[in-house]
């Protein structure tokens, strides 16, 4: 387990070398940020930071400004974060309304036919937004869904 951002710094560029090795065409995504509130990554050694292919961010509902102009001028902030020869390409890993369940977009809880009309549309909100800022989304789980509980806490 990783305690600090010392601790990734370190076990980071092992990683990248065996994925390399293993693959030299792999593209590594990493150090993510929050758009929200920023700078985790930035103790980050400058050589790790150029390191990675596709850079890697969280956007929840209070980053999108409805047209990608908000979202891009964020994500053009973030890059810079990185330094010279940093990524160029950026994905959002993580993204959701909480209120609508999480980081998700539809809920089984609470008045599902109201929640879930409401997660449709902001669903279609972040794909648009996403699409008008030239950024991928990278929606990597579901939550909240009878079929993937897991172990009654509903988190997979």
């Amino acid at each position: 387990m990783l305690a600090s951002l010392e601790d990734y710094g370190r076990m980071a560029p092992a990683a990248i070398a065996g994925i390399r090795r293993g693959n030299p065409a792999a593209k590594v995504l990493g150090a993510c940020d929050e758009l929200s509130f920023g700078g985790w990554k930035d103790g980050l050694p400058a050589e790790l930071k150029r390191s990675f292919d596709i850079g890697s961010f969280h956007s929840y509902q209070g980053n999108l400004a409805g047209n990608g102009e908000g979202l891009r001028a964020q994500v053009q902030a973030l890059a810079k974060t990185y330094g010279p020869g940093g990524p160029v390409e950026f994905w959002n890993t993580e993204g959701g309304n909480g209120k609508l369940g999480g980081n998700t977009f539809y809920t089984t809880f609470g008045d599902q036919t109201r929640l879930n009309t409401r997660a449709t549309a902001y669903a279609a909100r972040v794909l648009i937004e996403h699409r008008a800022a030239r950024v991928r989304h990278f929606h990597y789980m579901l939550f909240m869904m009878d079929t993937i509980i897991y172990h009654g806490n509903s988190y997979k």
